[in-house]
């Protein structure tokens, strides 16, 4: 008995890894096909996604896990042949695609709430929001970003660290998150790549998109507080 319980836990503990890898992977297969254009139904590819990125009660079994981790591993494979179809249909055609070239040029018609306009006089306003806003709104406002922390997101140093990983998976460039980070500053940098991501399948060139924020908060017209708010509020009217 004392031999099936050992068993038992070590099955648990395998089950509980392979889901995080898997849930980890995904998340990085989506931002890679959402940001190279491939053409599929991300909306309810992340809403499948969605359904199996719950957070896990403290009290598992192996009859809870393994089903989850079968799911993952179902849609693993499933976006990796897309991905992977893409690829050769890449190679065969010669195309070579720049993500940060398309500047300005990021479906920012689709996507003007995501960074309201500061009007003349608001200033003050703006600065006592942002400086209301914690950790756990941006989280709950852009909760993508958390899939890709293998053990969740719960300070502000693993949101620059996250952000900074999964800029890259964007196709963001060193240099625009450079820019971005010295504009904004680290912290309001990584919410801004946050939102990015929470919005991939609305902007064709995350990084000219950043780009386009960072020239905006050197002019003194960009903010991460109505952004926030305003993914908030898209969160209200449509909860995942």
């Amino acid at each position: 008995m004392a031999n099936e319980a050992r068993q038992r836990r070590l099955a648990i503990v395998l089950a509980r890894e392979r889901i995080t890898i898997l849930r980890r992977d995904i998340g990085k297969m989506l931002v890679v096909g959402i940001a190279s254009g491939i053409e599929a139904d991300w909306v309810s590819i992340r809403a499948a996604f969605a359904s199996l990125s719950h957070r896990l009660p403290r009290i598992v079994t192996p009859e809870m896990l393994e089903p989850l981790a079968a799911d993952l591993h179902a849609l693993a494979v499933r976006i990796g042949n897309m991905l992977e179809s893409h690829a050769v249909a890449q190679d065969m055609s010669g195309n070579d695609t720049q993500p940060d070239a398309q500047y300005l040029n990021s479906k920012t018609d689709a996507s003007t709430d995501l960074e309201p306009a500061i009007r003349e006089g608001q200033g003050a306003t703006v600065e006592q929001t942002e400086r209301r806003l914690p950790l756990g709104a941006i989280l709950k406002a852009c909760p993508d970003i958390a899939l890709y922390d293998r053990n969740g997101i719960r300070s502000w140093r693993e949101l620059i660290a996250t952000a900074g990983m999964v800029r890259g998976m964007l196709g963001i460039s060193p240099s625009a998150w450079d820019s971005a980070r010295e504009a904004l500053g680290d912290i309001d940098a990584a919410v801004t790549v946050a939102a990015i991501l929470q919005r991939a399948e609305e902007i064709k060139s995350p990084g000219g998109y950043l780009r386009g924020l960072t020239i905006k908060a050197q002019e003194g017209k960009f903010s991460t507080g109505p952004m926030i708010m305003a993914l908030m509020r898209r969160r209200e009217v449509r909860p995942r």
